[in-house]
Order: C-alpha cells, then sequence, then structure tokens
C-alpha cells in the first residue's frame, strides 16, 4: 500500500516497484498476514513469518509454492514465545535458491496445448 503517489502510471510503475523492493531488502524481517508483502520478501532474500487472515491467499501461496524456501515462514499461533522461535528461525536461515518452473509445469503444459 503506498501513500503516495495517488495514481500508478505506467511511466511510474517500474520506479515504484524497485524503490518497494528496495525498502524489503532493508529489512531485517517482514512479519505480515498479506500475501504480497510475502511475495517481496521471497524476491529480496529477506527473512517473513507469514500469519494467516481471513481468506487465506497467503497461507495457500505459502503452502502450494512457497514453503521450501528457508527464511519464509508461515505460522497460526497465537503463544508469543512459540513466534519467537519461528521469528529466529527464519532470521537465522540462509538464503537458497529456489526454481518455481516445476510448480508451475502443468500451466505451462496447458497453455502451450492450447496455442
Amino acid at each position: 500500500v503506498l501513500d503516495e503517489p495517488q495514481k500508478i502510471t505506467p511511466v511510474t510503475r517500474e520506479a515504484l516497484f524497485d524503490s518497494e523492493l528496495e525498502l524489503f531488502s532493508h529489512q531485517e524481517i517482514i512479519i505480515t498476514d498479506r500475501w504480497h508483502a510475502m511475495v517481496f520478501s521471497v524476491l529480496t532474500g529477506t527473512p517473513c513469518l507469514l500469519f494467516g487472515n481471513s481468506y487465506g491467499k497467503g497461507k495457500h501461496a505459502y503452502f502450494d509454492w512457497l514453503e521450501h524456501i528457508n527464511w519464509v515462514s508461515y505460522t497460526d499461533e497465537e503463544d508469543t514465545e512459540r513466534i519467537k522461535q519461528q521469528i529466529n528461525a527464519v532470521m537465522e536461515a540462509k538464503t537458497h535458491a529456489y526454481d518455481l518452473t516445476p510448480d508451475f509445469k502443468q500451466l505451462h503444459d496447458l497453455i502451450a496445448h492450447n496455442r
């Protein structure tokens, strides 16, 4: 969510996107319940603890595609001591290469077949 500018145009979009990625990349950890914040964390290699929310988009994306990424974790935990343990675990995790290609192979093949 951006406070400024009020309108994103094709001219400003890339610069605003790069600015947000830069902001995420300088954080020690991202604690969120938002899917986009988790994706930005993945893109920047920033540790992330994702909490559930009422619509579950982040939870399902995490378990479908991102749970093998060491520096990102999902929780529905409410116990603060366990949350602290999860925060420490993702902050200590090393970034690593990841490949989502196999996850999207079926979709790729379907699109290629229907061309």
